[in-house]
C-alpha cells in the first residue's frame, strides 16, 4: 500500500498489525447507521484467497441476489475469468 493510503487510513484510525486489533471500518459519512468497509488490496487478496485454496465462498445472501446456481467460486473459473479480462 502506498504512503498516501497508509497516511489517510491512519487519520482515519484504520489499522492492522500483528500486535494490533484490525479495524477496517469507519462510520459512513453520509449516513451514520452504515459502515464503509477497507480493504488493502481486493484483487490481491482474491487472487491470493483463489491460489491458496481453489476455492472462494461468498454469502448466500449474495448468492441468492445476484441469483448465482453455488456459493462456491472455483480458482479454475477465476483465471478463466482474468483470462478474458486482460
Amino acid at each position: 500500500m502506498g504512503s498516501t493510503n497508509t497516511g489517510l487510513w491512519k487519520l482515519l484510525g484504520i489499522g492492522s498489525g500483528r500486535y494490533n486489533k484490525i479495524i477496517n471500518k469507519i462510520i459512513h459519512l453520509f449516513n451514520s447507521n452504515r459502515f464503509l468497509y477497507v480493504i488493502d488490496d481486493p484483487p490481491r487478496i482474491l487472487k491470493k484467497q483463489a491460489l491458496l485454496n481453489k476455492v472462494i465462498t461468498i454469502s448466500n445472501d449474495t448468492m441468492i441476489k445476484y441469483k448465482l446456481t453455488s456459493n462456491k467460486i472455483l480458482s479454475k473459473h477465476f483465471f478463466q475469468y482474468n483470462s478474458y479480462s486482460t
